[in-house]
């Protein structure tokens, strides 16, 4: 969604090699405030990550694509019989994204927040984040129902459409987004 950012130095981490596959996209995570590791000075690149720790990652991207993100009303997570299993800093973020609609598959009133997310789960959420992704310069001319985000760096064109979500233009975007009616 952010398109591929430009990385320079090191992520900071001791257990991150500047040769390891992942070293610039955790580089670019960190400096972008998206991560902060499991201890410190380690990230824990084979570490499983748990549910919470997923969404605090999710929702620390949420400014970079141009989502606010208001302080909501925790009581939303009363909904969870393991409320109180829910870690201090990830409360309120696991609040947000239950309020926007994003987390649905608390079907059985727990969230389960240190278990691994599993990759169904991950899919799941950022589906419910982003409904509709323009990757190509193209003219959107059908409604959407949820959020629309365009990345693609040559703009779009929007026309005739009524958007439920938020319209987001991802920061690779450097040519018009034209709305049209």
């Amino acid at each position: 969604a952010l398109g591929k950012p430009a990385v320079t130095g090191s992520s900071g981490f001791s257990d991150v090699a500047p040769s390891d596959y992942y070293a610039q996209a955790i580089t670019w995570a960190s400096a972008n405030h998206l991560v902060s590791g499991v201890a410190e000075g380690l990230f824990g690149p084979t570490d499983l990550v748990t549910r919470e720790q997923a969404f605090t990652i999710l929702h620390q991207a949420m400014p970079l694509l141009g989502l606010s993100s208001p302080e909501p009303d925790l009581t939303v997570l009363d909904r969870f019989a393991d409320r109180d299993q829910i870690a201090e800093y990830a409360m309120a973020y696991v609040g947000e994204f239950e309020v926007r609609g994003y987390l649905t598959d608390s079907a059985a009133g727990t969230f389960r927040p240190t278990d691994p997310i599993t990759r169904a789960e991950l899919i799941n959420i950022l589906s419910n984040m982003v409904d509709t992704l323009v990757k190509e310069t193209t003219t959107v001319t059908k409604d959407v129902s949820g959020s629309l985000l365009i990345s693609a760096a040559d703009g779009a064109t929007l026309k005739g459409i009524r958007i439920g979500g938020d319209l987001i233009l991802a920061p690779g975007v450097t040519k018009d987004v034209t709305l049209v009616d």
